[in-house]
Formats: structure tokens, sequence, C-alpha cells
């Protein structure tokens, strides 16, 4: 939101961190269904935390719309940890030029979790979809 999105802005860097850490936490346990609590190591990995692809998109579309940000599809799997993701935010936030500006994409609350997650499958390059098709794979695997 836009009040959090100004609070970070204006927060020193320990406590920017904090705020983007809690915020990365309390969306991945909503999108999880997971207790917050169970983020007591801040380095785990979010897939032993049962993120999926679908989910990994379901989180990058709440963080873009959240945050004013573009994000690639493979976000999750580039940084798979609180830690690592919300070093990777505050540095997006640092260098961007239109902070406090909302997305000019459709409004979230106008369409279904399912619809904004089809159209982000739709939306992806063959590069993205590839990268995310290798994770899931891998992922499978283990």
């Amino acid at each position: 939101s836009e009040e959090s999105l100004s609070q970070i802005c204006q927060a020193s860097p320990e406590e920017a961190r904090s705020l983007v850490s809690h915020y990365l936490q309390q969306e991945i346990s909503t999108i999880l269904r997971i207790d917050p609590n169970l983020f007591q190591d801040s380095d785990c990995s979010l897939t032993d935390l049962g993120l999926d692809s679908l989910t990994a998109i379901e989180l990058r579309n709440r963080l873009q719309s959240d945050l004013g940000l573009s994000l690639s599809a493979t976000l999750i799997y580039d940084y798979p940890t609180v830690t690592g993701l919300t070093d990777y935010l505050l540095e997006l936030l640092a260098v961007s030029p239109h902070l406090g500006t909302s997305p000019t994409e459709t409004n979230p609350a106008e369409s279904s979790t399912r619809d904004n997650l089809e159209q982000a499958i739709a939306d992806l390059s063959e590069e993205e979809a590839e990268a995310l098709l290798q994770a899931e794979l891998k992922r499978l695997d283990r």
C-alpha cells in the first residue's frame, strides 16, 4: 500500500529492512496459509515452506501491485529466501523513480486471484515460462 511504501521510503536503512522483511513474511504467510511465526529463520528457502510456481506468481503479483514495481516472473527463484528478497526489493525501491505511484494495471480488487494468475501466466515470455518450468521440475526432482 502507499502508506507502507512511504513508511519504507522515510525509514532508516535498518527500519526499512525490518519493514520490508515483515511485509514479505505477512504476504507469504497469507498466500501459503501458514503461521507467520514459521519465519524465525528468514534464510529458510521459500520452496521449503511450500511456495510453488503458482504461489510464486501470486506473490510476485502482490509485490508488483503493492510496491508499484515491475518484477520478473522468476523473482522467487532468483531470490529464494525472505532475506534475499528483502535485499533485492530494498535495492529496487532505493532507485525507483516512481515511488508512491500505483501501477496502471487493473485494480486487483476488480478481478479474482485466479484471473490474475491466469493473466500473469499468459503474460510470461517464453524465457520466463521456461525458467519457471525448469525451477518447478528441479523442485519436484528433490
